[in-house]
């Protein structure tokens, strides 16, 4: 059975070899999703679902999903609005212009619009946001 994970982090570093030392080749950004290849104990290899491309990431740098929810964030809006930052599990990140907002992978985010306002996924305005 295939198993699929989803970037949680502004962005995680991929690399070419199961080490902190070695060459970083890519980057994966917040939900941006791929298939699980092989899993070692702080490592895991990944295929990149939107171009195949494979490499090794750190286990605490995604969230495994369902492929329902992989293959959802190929169809989600890229994030190319002037959002500040995000508050994920009560912590707060800042997103690169190209993540993906795709609250299927998270039970709630809240997401900074401007210097004040935040507002929530589940809130039926952020909603309106993605139609």
């Amino acid at each position: 059975m295939k198993k699929f994970g989803v970037c949680h982090l502004s962005v995680a570093p991929l690399r070419i070899e199961p080490s902190d030392r070695s060459e970083i080749i890519s980057q994966i950004l917040f939900g941006e999703s791929f298939e699980i290849l092989e899993e070692q104990v702080k490592w895991t290899k990944i295929r990149c679902l939107w171009d195949d491309y494979e490499a090794f990431i750190d286990v605490k740098q995604y969230k495994v999903v369902d492929e329902r929810t992989a293959n959802l964030s190929l169809k989600s809006r890229l994030n190319s609005l002037p959002i500040a930052s995000i508050q994920l599990n009560n912590t707060y990140q800042y997103l690169s212009i190209g993540s993906i907002l795709n609250n299927n992978f998270i039970d709630s985010l809240n997401i900074k619009i401007n210097e004040n306002d935040w507002i929530n996924t589940n809130d039926k305005n952020y909603q309106a946001l993605l139609t």
